[in-house]
């Protein structure tokens, strides 16, 4: 996700006519894009904030502007703005206002810029993430934040609530990475499984598309949106699967709950969706729910889709199917 979110801002900066540099020390602008999803994560930044800092120090380099992103951003913005490395500070759904923040630092020397608002509706959708052209695979972000809630998780208060992308915008960015040669494409979500393109085009095309749990999972969260008309997983699996059938398509992360017969069914019967993922479950209380919800999958489908399940209890539950 990250990586997906690195080269959509640099799609940004590009656009705003900023130039990439060849080298660190050739380096005007220095963003270090984080995660906030475990301590060693953050202690790595505070490390390289320090090394940034010392760079700075170097004899003709005081202009330099450093700045920090995504999930530490958010969460940590009051800390970072008081580090003496840190100039601007910006969060995942405000990307689009990096050039504001970077000409207002780069004009008001001494005062630091900050935007960490969440946002219930950016997806980034409109830009074209600037990847590596040389690459044969890549991400495609489907949908941003999560509205799970788990008690171990920060994602629902450093990328906010759920929201996905329409679905034509992500069927036209594999469209082109298709044209551009890519032979592998990974649907990227915090909650993959749980897509929903609510928009007012997508519930025409698929009017009749309601919610569905997997077997022995009940969705805790309940919403008229939710339970709305439009193109949810399954749909989209099916759209782009279909666009080559030399394309593979794999997808991360998804959650159990969403994991429902339509979803299994595409993946099962579509030769060019690859067939392996991951349960990571850290809940003991769904604990058997997994299981079973796994065993019961496990016999409705061909020889080829199995399942291949591993449990430390009572910490985690983490299954794998493989063709």
């Amino acid at each position: 996700m990250n990586s997906n979110d690195s080269d959509i801002v640099k799609s940004i900066l590009l656009s705003a006519g900023h130039e990439q540099s060849k080298s660190l020390e050739e380096a005007t602008l220095v963003l270090l894009n984080t995660c906030a999803i475990r301590e060693n994560a953050e202690s790595k930044i505070w490390h390289r904030l320090a090394y940034l800092n010392s760079l700075r120090r170097r004899p003709g380099r005081r202009s330099v502007k450093i700045g920090v992103l995504g999930c530490m951003a958010e969460r940590l913005k009051e800390k970072l703005l008081d580090e003496e490395s840190v100039d601007l500070v910006c969060g995942p759904d405000a990307y689009r206002d990096i050039p504001r923040l970077v000409g207002n630092s780069i004009r008001n020397t001494g005062l630091k810029e900050a935007n960490t608002l969440l946002s219930v509706e950016e997806t980034y959708a409109d830009i074209m993430p600037a990847r590596d052209e040389s690459s044969c695979s890549s991400f495609v972000s489907i949908m941003r934040g999560c509205n799970n809630m788990c008690a171990f998780c920060i994602v629902p208060f450093t990328r906010g609530r759920e929201r996905s992308r329409p679905m034509q915008s992500i069927l036209d960015e594999v469209k082109a990475l298709i044209q551009a040669n890519v032979k592998e494409v990974t649907l990227l979500g915090q909650n993959v499984n749980g897509y929903h393109d609510s928009s007012a085009e997508s519930a025409l095309a698929y009017p009749e598309t309601i919610y569905m749990a997997a077997n022995g999972f009940d969705n805790l969260y309940k919403s008229k949106a939710r339970a709305a008309p439009g193109a949810r997983f399954a749909d989209l699996l099916d759209q782009v699967s279909l666009l080559s059938p030399e394309l593979r398509v794999r997808f991360t992360s998804p959650h159990p709950k969403d994991f429902n017969d339509n979803v299994l069914q595409i993946v099962a019967s579509r030769s060019n969706i690859c067939k392996r993922y991951d349960y990571k479950h850290t809940n003991t209380h769904t604990h058997t729910h997994t299981h079973t919800h796994l065993l019961t999958h496990a016999s409705k489908f061909p020889a080829s889709f199995h399942f291949n399940k591993v449990c430390t209890c009572p910490c985690k539950v983490e299954a794998r199917a493989c063709s």
